[in-house]
């Protein structure tokens, strides 16, 4: 189950009370594209068959006006299944950079200054949310 926290600078960060500027639409339109781009490529990604979307949990954070070299966006994917080894938390990291890439082409948006941090378990919780009910 990763969870993802999608750090921006303030001209991209999402505002929670008005549409924004276009760069903060794209921000908010890639966080709400993550929970099915991840349980769609669920094998590819490295994820426990039959992960529900509402298990990929995303969340916006803004980086301080005097922060040293941030890229426009970083993004941390920290996953709940174990670490599953170097040769393949690599490919997964490659498809990620893919579908990422990928989304962007597809809304014909150049992609932004970007970091991507991969983080693996195990972690151990629970998460009871609408319909969904799921242990790790």
């Amino acid at each position: 189950m990763p969870l993802i926290d999608i750090t921006c600078k303030p001209k991209s960060y999402p505002p929670a009370t008005s549409d924004g500027t276009k760069a903060q639409q794209f921000t908010e339109q890639f966080g709400l594209s993550l929970p099915a781009l991840f349980v769609n490529h669920c094998e590819l990604l490295g994820l426990n068959e039959g992960t529900p979307e509402a298990a990929v949990q995303v969340d916006y954070h803004r980086f301080h006006a005097k922060a040293v070299n941030a890229p426009d966006m970083w993004v941390l994917v920290r996953f709940s299944e174990p670490y599953p080894g170097n040769k393949k938390a690599r490919r997964v990291r490659n498809r990620l950079d893919d579908l990422i890439r990928d989304w962007y082409d597809h809304n014909s948006q150049p992609l932004p200054d970007i970091a991507v941090d991969l983080m693996w378990g195990p972690t151990h919780g629970f998460l009871e949310f609408g319909n969904t009910s799921e242990r790790w």
